[in-house]
């Protein structure tokens, strides 16, 4: 599914994934309820049978798209899967070298959420449930910003394909003021409605209390979230993924997690706060990343042709 996501993408055909990954999801809606509690005669497999169902349905939804993209008008011309040629070493190099640094990348911002959940375990489950619904809670409005971000991508690899840097350095500036304002009209939204959006998660007045008080942190967290995503979008439409990985590893290893866990467990800068604590990690953190992202998007100059674009 992402290679073929990349495939789609990368023509600008965003649609086709979406509709694929909606049927996989009403796939999964019903094997799970059968593998989890054990129907049409099947033995209830709990968790497990939820590890099946998600496997299920990803594969039937592979093996569909698979399927669609060979008999589609507009895919035939790629020949998915007929005329096999020998692997190209130099195009996979090529590949692997701007891939691996995005993925890397992820994996650093994922894990950096992991071990901070384990640092938080000790507190206890009220603590974890009210990082964990705040956390969840930014994802959520994460993925309007991460949409824009892809879509960046696309766009400015589009117009540095076609020649025309100028523009694409125009709309990767212009999506800064995009990205922005997105940011500042979620934290207005955390910071109204932190106690409904609490109550939508949960019942327990000791999770919620813990819930508000983490999202107030978390409307600030979300700017520079929101112009970090913007800038390594754009840089990643240039091809420029090497140099904004250090960054990020720099930012969230060397700067936020760090620093969140000197502000929740010690009192060296402030007394001890606890998860608010990574949640100010976070967003220095963050802040590190979005001013120096900024800074190498501001300033990098693409190669075309071999030569630098002015």
């Amino acid at each position: 599914m992402a290679a073929l996501r990349g495939l789609t993408d990368g023509l600008g055909h965003t649609r086709v994934i979406m509709a694929f990954s909606v049927l996989s999801t009403l796939i999964n809606l019903p094997l799970n309820y059968i593998f989890i509690y054990g129907k049409l005669g099947l033995p209830a497999m709990g968790g497990i049978g939820c590890g099946w169902a998600t496997s299920l349905s990803n594969g039937f939804a592979a093996v569909a798209l698979l399927i669609y993209l060979n008999r589609s008008k507009l895919y035939k011309q790629f020949h998915l899967i007929g005329s096999w040629t020998k692997p190209n070493i130099l195009l996979i190099r090529y590949i692997l070298g701007v891939g691996i640094p995005i993925g890397f990348t992820i994996f650093v911002e994922a894990s950096m959420f992991s071990v901070i959940a384990l640092f938080l375990a000790p507190l206890g489950p009220v603590v974890v449930g009210g990082h964990q619904i705040a956390l969840n809670v930014v994802s959520l409005l994460f993925m309007l910003p991460l949409s824009i971000g892809m879509a960046l991508t696309l766009r400015i690899s589009f117009l540095i394909g076609a020649g025309a840097p100028d523009t694409a350095r125009l709309i990767a500036r212009s999506s800064l003021i995009l990205a922005a304002a997105t940011a500042l009209m979620f934290a207005i939204l955390l910071f109204v409605f932190s106690q409904g959006i609490a109550e939508l998660y949960t019942s327990d007045t000791n999770v919620q209390a813990v819930t508000v008080r983490l999202l107030m942190f978390a409307a600030i967290f979300q700017v520079a979230d929101v112009l970090q995503v913007a800038c390594i979008s754009a840089l990643r439409g240039y091809k420029d993924t090497g140099v904004p990985m250090l960054i990020m590893l720099f930012s969230f290893w060397g700067v936020g997690l760090p620093l969140g866990y000197v502000l929740a467990f010690t009192d060296m800068l402030a007394p001890a706060m606890g998860a608010a604590g990574f949640w100010v990690g976070l967003t220095g953190g963050l802040a590190s990343a979005s001013v120096l992202l900024g800074w190498r998007l501001f300033r990098y100059r693409p190669k075309i042709d071999g030569q630098l674009a002015s």
